[in-house]
């Protein structure tokens, strides 16, 4: 008998579930929590129908207040504020008047439905992007429309990200106000109130609920950047960034043509009102719970970067009194200071140290409180433990933030200790410290001569094993084994990452500790070196040992003869086309030999063009140039040579070289080619001046930008 076509798949099954129960009324009502998450209370993702995958959603419960149901965007609206968000991401605006234009259109047009877009799975993104492109009259109208309902949207899913653009794109508007005198204090809802005034009104709706907040999935991230907002605290900094979110956070970026990326890098002005705010919400969150329950948010996930930021404000403010004062945050997690042996500090430390999620706080504490009450944890704590603290994945992070307090006397004494366990350390691939040793014996001005022959003889005298021990090459090959023992190897990974990077840092200091490495590389066979160049972590040491400064000359011409013959294979790899770039940059003052790479990768031609690595080394080094014209391919390397140096030069502050971010790099990438844009569009005739973007009725030209829903035809 033929069975009845069924559609497979989770969706279609819960959409033939909805259409029975639509189908057949039941006698009683369904509780309002049916949807929500076991363990967080959180509505789950229902599936849906329309364009984008829109998420219909039911009203979910929280533990003060309720949540709050703002609609749906339907299908055209849906449609209208998609194309805007691919507008904004192509960035191709001819002029800022013609952006400015548009951004105004966009947000006439979401008039009235901002809570719905920022509840939207679709169009929260597109929220996020205007919140970062508004100006500050902009950002004062959202912060009166979210205005009484910031509770129930720092617990949602898409909006607290809104929340959280919201804040940190509103921080330099306060300064800017403190610093000119226009803003002012006002009554609630009024339209000129200054936006000192709308985080007052956030503070007074959340602080009540801060309990349960900064545990809450979602809305702990904005309660987190709510509080870096009130402390002053630099929102782009590195150290802020990795308190307020998570690493694998989706970055929504848009570049705001007057942006200043110093506002958001240096310690902010904040009125005196964001202060006493401040300490408000500490005192709502952290004030009137017991240690034992704070002392157990140190270790639940979403607690514990919450209780870090709290330190660090704590610390930031008045460091020395906070350490002595028995109320403050941190005295009622280590009330006993020095936290001798069998006391509760001394315990809780303990259990931190090598707790996962615990060993975090402990970082901040090490490196944010004072130096009198770091050294008594670090001699009653860490001295004496230093071999098995070094050993453990957690653990070895603290002593790494401890290592880089330490004065000259303490880190001798310091590498004393943990001498016996070198060749333990080296055989496990536990380097993590030994590069922070070396780097902080550097700072310190102390010779490093003892800890490069400790590591050196954990390999052996130079030669080719050593080498490939030094550099962990695997004798097997990963694409002829069975995919039980690739998952194996594969694992292997992370022991090859730190070995690499304590080479690295070896080679970056002129000594006994890059002459270890240097002697292993020469004495190492062609073979060996061509696989460490085809290494995803192996090739990073090659590149350096080229790149770093003041590598002997003889170092580099010897290593450069052992690649000759093998450039054209070296080309074409994802991996070792970089080791080009290096040998590039490395034959400055070895024009000879720079010809020599060059001629064998000019025979290569056809190999070279076949690939996408191939043609991007083939321009790098000119090669079109060098066949054709030999005496001007010189002149031109020469001149990209003083170019490279005037570079490195412009990016050297104090004799320290500071390395630009990949992001700044990017938009100066980007700022070069957009005149060039411009031109192409033109001479094809799709300049966006007299382009039409319809979706409905989304109509762009340069002055009459995206038009109403609704307000002409397709």
């Amino acid at each position: 008998m033929p069975k009845e076509h069924k559609k497979r798949g989770r969706r279609d099954e819960k959409k033939r579930k909805r259409q029975e129960q639509t189908d057949t009324p039941k006698s009683k009502r369904q509780k309002a929590n049916d949807d929500m998450n076991d363990d967080q209370g959180l509505q789950v993702d229902q599936p849906h129908e329309g364009p984008f995958d829109e998420e219909p959603y039911t009203p979910f419960e929280t533990s003060v207040g309720g949540g709050e149901f703002y609609g749906l965007l339907d299908e055209e609206e849906q449609a209208y504020f998609k194309r805007a968000d691919n507008i904004l991401e192509l960035n191709q605006f001819a002029a800022p008047e013609e952006r400015r234009l548009f951004l105004e259109s966009v947000w006439n047009e979401a008039r009235g439905k901002e809570l719905k877009l920022a509840n939207s799975q679709s169009c929260s993104r597109l929220m996020e992007k205007l919140i970062q492109l508004s100006t500050g009259s902009q950002l004062k109208n959202l912060f009166q429309k979210f205005n009484g309902h910031f509770l129930s949207l720092v617990q949602h899913r898409f909006a607290s990200h809104c929340c959280e653009a919201l804040f940190i794109c509103s921080a330099p508007v306060v300064t800017e106000e403190l610093r000119t005198g226009s803003g002012s204090i006002t009554a609630g809802g009024n339209e000129n109130a200054s936006m000192e005034q709308h985080f007052l009104e956030v503070v007074n709706e959340l602080q009540e609920s801060m309990g349960f907040l900064m545990t809450d999935r979602f809305a702990s991230h904005a309660v987190r950047t709510l509080l870096a907002v009130l402390s002053g605290r630099p929102l782009a900094d590195t150290s802020t960034q990795s308190l307020l979110n998570a690493k694998s956070k989706e970055r929504i970026g848009a570049v705001h043509p007057g942006l200043i990326e110093s506002d958001r890098t240096v310690i902010r002005a904040v009125p005196d009102t964001f202060k006493r705010s401040l300490d408000s919400l500490v005192f709502k969150m952290a004030g009137g719970l017991d240690a034992s329950y704070l002392r157990a948010l140190a270790t639940q996930p979403l607690g514990n970067p919450v209780l870090q930021l709290l330190l660090v404000i704590e610390f930031s403010a008045s460091g020395k009194q906070k350490a002595k004062d028995e109320r403050s945050l941190f005295r009622k997690l280590l009330p006993e200071i020095p936290p001798e042996e069998g006391t509760v500090s001394a315990t809780f430390i303990r259990g931190l140290l090598y707790d996962p999620v615990g060993s975090h706080l402990l970082e901040t504490i090490v490196t944010y409180s004072p130096g009198k009450t770091f050294k008594s944890i670090y001699h009653g704590q860490f001295r004496g433990n230093l071999k098995s603290i070094s050993r453990n994945d957690s653990a070895s992070y603290v002593l790494i933030k401890a290592l880089e307090r330490l004065s000259a006397d303490d880190l001798q004494d310091f590498w004393q200790e943990i001498r016996p366990e070198i060749p333990s350390l080296v055989e496990h691939s536990r380097v993590s410290v030994l590069r922070t040793l070396i780097e902080r014996y550097h700072v310190r001005q102390i010779s490093d001569h003892e800890i490069a022959q400790e590591i050196g003889s954990c390999y052996g005298t130079p030669s080719d094993i050593s080498f490939r021990n030094m550099i962990k090459l695997d004798s097997e090959d990963i694409e002829d084994i069975s995919a039980q023992r690739r998952a194996q190897v594969s694992l292997k990974d992370t022991e090859k990452s730190h070995t690499s990077l304590l080479l690295q840092k070896m080679l970056e200091y002129p000594g006994s500790s890059r002459e270890i490495v240097n002697q292993a590389i020469l004495a190492a066979r062609s073979e060996s070196l061509m696989k460490a160049a085809l290494g995803r972590f192996s090739s990073y040491v090659i590149q350096r040992s080229f790149q770093c400064r003041d590598q002997s000359q003889s170092f580099r011409r010897s290593l450069m003869h052992k690649f000759i013959g093998r450039a054209s294979e070296l080309a074409t790899n994802p991996v070792s086309s970089h080791v080009l770039d290096s040998i590039w940059a490395a034959t400055a003052d070895l024009m000879f030999l720079r010809e020599r790479y060059a001629q064998e990768l000019s025979q290569n031609e056809g190999l070279l063009r076949e690939s996408f690595q191939g043609r991007v080394v083939w321009r790098v080094w000119l090669l079109d140039l060098f066949k054709n014209k030999r005496q001007s391919w010189i002149e031109k390397s020469r001149e990209h040579d003083r170019q490279a140096l005037e570079n490195k030069a412009s990016r050297t502050t104090d004799g320290i070289l500071t390395k630009k971010r990949d992001i700044d790099i990017a938009r100066e990438r980007f700022a070069a080619r957009k005149p060039t844009t411009a031109k192409i569009n033109a001479k094809q005739g799709h300049s966006l001046r007299t382009q039409k973007l319809s979706c409905g009725d989304l109509d762009f030209k340069s002055k009459s930008t995206i038009g109403p829903i609704g307000s002409g035809g397709t």
